[in-house]
């Protein structure tokens, strides 16, 4: 499975965030799309040569779990500030 990154460049000009921070973000959101993806394609290398028993999988599945906790977390409060924007 890969990721692409959402557009939420309609929250620029939402009150509170500054258009320079909320580029920031999108940027620093790019790069997150683009490793999970590389974490991926990692896990699923490293699983077709049977390289699951070996503490670097152990590892990359650990970092696996961390980000899918924190792209839950992340997405549901973008949605939200997105929800919060679009009712103002």
């Amino acid at each position: 499975m890969t990721y692409s990154a959402k557009d939420y460049s309609n929250l620029i000009g939402m009150d509170g965030f500054s258009e320079t921070l909320l580029k920031n973000h999108f940027s620093l959101y790019q790069g997150y799309i683009t490793n999970t993806n590389k974490l991926m394609d990692s896990l699923a290398s490293m699983l077709k040569e049977g390289k699951v028993g070996t503490p670097e999988y152990a590892e990359l599945k650990r970092a696996d779990y961390i980000v899918a906790f924190f792209k839950d977390i992340n997405w549901a409060v973008a949605e939200s500030r997105l929800k919060q924007a679009s009712s103002m």
